[in-house]
């Protein structure tokens, strides 16, 4: 039996933290034991059975700050590699790494890192991605950004994250999803679904919609989500703007939903007009719901989404041309269920979980020798 720790500095919803739950949920568990090492006890601890927790603060790595509290943090992570014979120390973030190799190296264990972001060489560098025992990327331009270091040769590894497609499938009934959202099963409703963010370029979506609103009878936008810390300025803001815009009628602010899929099943196109993104896990669920995507050419985004196929991908912060694909598509009820039908057949082939957690697996038994071959051999 290996044992992993799993390091991530935050518990709080998010993309980050979503595929780090499918992953301790979804491991091989008579060769993998998963240990999670947190700032706070995540909302599903207890929910089921063999996943061991370590609530650790673990304050942002930065040079010259935090200097009593983060030898603190990264003794205790040391401790908890002891104690639990740890085998591999995984990162879950970019600004994790520091924390693991502190904690790993010293006593030999190797350090798996995981770049969910937009990275560029410099912040290599300052989190010290370069050290790491392998590098696990999430998008093809990160994976090339770190191939470029020697000291990473052959061991960059693209391995987008996986949805469960048995969770996230069409088959979630549209009718009661728009009812449960004050939505009429007519309306042609877009919508953005994660956080409250001004990165999220929701201000940008608002004002393309607010053009649509104007032609397409009724379109609506339904934005699923809460804000957190800054953000809940920015919401605000956001709101303001919808009234400025005589939008109010027109646009539903849903707040956060447990069940992201009935949020799905209500829409009929999403949109993310992102300013800067790591991955998109959205897109990937929306395709999955067999719902197009419009979203911006911003980190993995383009890779997920097959302009023209699943949906459009359009230049950064471009309102018009963002307002133009919307209205296509409002128009256009056939290309919708086309997008729709490719994006399932596309999530299916590319963003499995299973296939996600197969390669996951055989980078582990890599590091680890190859004296741990399980799922269907993998290597």
């Amino acid at each position: 039996m290996v044992r992993v720790l799993y390091v991530s500095g935050t518990s709080r919803p998010g993309g980050a933290w979503e595929s780090l739950r499918d992953i301790v949920f979804g491991l091989e568990r008579d060769r993998f034991e998963p240990v999670v090492a947190c700032s706070k006890e995540p909302a599903w601890h207890g929910s089921r059975d063999g996943i061991e927790v370590v609530s650790i603060k673990m304050p942002m790595f930065r040079k010259g700050k935090n200097i009593l509290r983060i030898p603190r943090a990264v003794g205790r992570l040391r401790r908890a590699v002891c104690s639990y014979q740890v085998s591999l120390v995984h990162a879950n973030s970019v600004w994790d790494v520091p924390y693991a190799l502190r904690a790993a190296k010293p006593l030999g264990a190797p350090v798996v890192a995981h770049v969910r972001t937009q990275t560029d060489r410099n912040k290599a560098r300052k989190y010290s991605l370069h050290k790491s025992d392998a590098v696990i990327c999430t998008s093809h331009r990160a994976a090339d950004v770190l191939s470029d270091f020697k000291s990473l040769k052959d061991r960059v590894f693209y391995v987008p994250n996986g949805i469960d497609l048995l969770r996230f499938h069409r088959t979630t009934s549209r009718s009661e999803s728009r009812r449960r959202f004050g939505l009429d099963d007519n309306a042609v409703v877009f919508g953005a679904v994660g956080r409250i963010d001004r990165l999220k370029g929701l201000d940008l979506l608002v004002r393309a919609f607010s053009r649509v609103a104007g032609t397409v009878e009724g379109a609506r936008l339904l934005i699923v989500g809460d804000a957190r810390g800054k953000g809940s300025s920015f919401e605000g803001e956001l709101r303001g703007q919808v009234e400025q815009l005589g939008l109010s009628k027109h646009v539903i602010f849903a707040g956060h939903q447990d069940d992201p899929v009935a949020s799905f099943a209500a829409l009929d196109v999403l949109v993310m007009p992102s300013r800067t993104e790591g991955f998109g896990r959205s897109a990937v669920e929306a395709m999955a719901m067999a719902k197009p995507v419009i979203a911006s050419d911003v980190g993995a985004l383009p890779e997920i989404v097959e302009d023209g196929h699943t949906g459009y991908v359009v230049p950064d912060g471009d309102v018009d041309g963002l307002a133009d694909r919307m209205s296509e598509l409002a128009a256009d009820t056939l290309k919708r269920e086309e997008f729709g039908r490719v994006g399932r057949a596309v999530a299916e082939d590319r963003f499995d979980l299973k296939v996600m957690l197969k390669r996951l697996e055989s980078i582990y038994d890599v590091l680890l020798g190859g004296s741990h071959r399980g799922r269907d051999g993998a290597s």
